[in-house]
């Protein structure tokens, strides 16, 4: 029994542990921390997604004599690693549910969904209202729509079978409840444009598409 199984952890313990880990959080003390904490598994894997790019790129960027080359190999391996396992998750939470409409956003880790966000014009909590069908697609225009169709360079019709879906629950949440956890009600996209965060331009440039 290693040291961390006989300590009570938190989320934010495990991504103290995970940015601790040097050159990066490899795949091993991952799945340590997804057996402990099984219901934050696609948040720590997106965490270490996350701290591995940003540490190959500091070494990318580093002129020190240690060489890049070794950790950018190993950050590869660990990243490749990670996938797999955010995608087996994801996978596992869409299939779980019979009929469940294909999600576009499902597969993208969150560094891809801050990128797509600002394609947009847009931020992450609004970006993840569009990932989880919180916004009633018969409120957003077809001006909107096309752009979320170009950024996301997916057929138009899956991103409006998409929107049309009922709202989807958090992957992790099934972990939490007993039972099938119910969505909540879905907004309209000018209460979702309003209520995210958005700074005044964002919000004008998205409600006139």
């Amino acid at each position: 029994m290693s040291y961390l199984d006989t300590q009570p952890m938190s989320l934010s313990d495990a991504k103290y542990h995970l940015a601790l880990a040097t050159p990066s959080p490899n795949a091993e003390l991952l799945d340590e921390m997804v057996r402990r904490l099984p219901e934050h598994a696609v948040d720590l894997t997106e965490f270490a997604i996350a701290l591995a790019l940003d540490r190959l790129g500091a070494t990318e960027d580093d002129t020190a004599e240690t060489s890049s080359t070794e950790t950018s190999s190993a950050v590869s391996k660990a990243m490749s690693r990670f996938h797999n396992r955010l995608y087996a998750e994801k996978k596992a939470a869409l299939s779980s549910s019979e009929g469940s409409v294909g999600n576009p956003f499902a597969s993208m880790p969150r560094s891809e969904l801050k990128t797509f966000a600002r394609a947009i014009n847009a931020n992450l909590p609004f970006v993840m209202k569009l990932r989880d069908r919180q916004i009633r697609e018969d409120t957003m225009s077809e001006g909107f729509k096309r752009r979320v169709t170009e950024a996301l360079e997916v057929p138009h019709d899956v991103v409006i079978a998409h929107f049309s879906a009922p709202a989807e629950v958090r992957l992790d949440a099934r972990f939490k409840a007993e039972g099938k956890p119910e969505p909540g009600a879905k907004q309209t996209f000018e209460e979702a444009v309003r209520g995210s965060g958005l700074t005044s331009e964002q919000q004008e440039y998205l409600l006139k598409l």
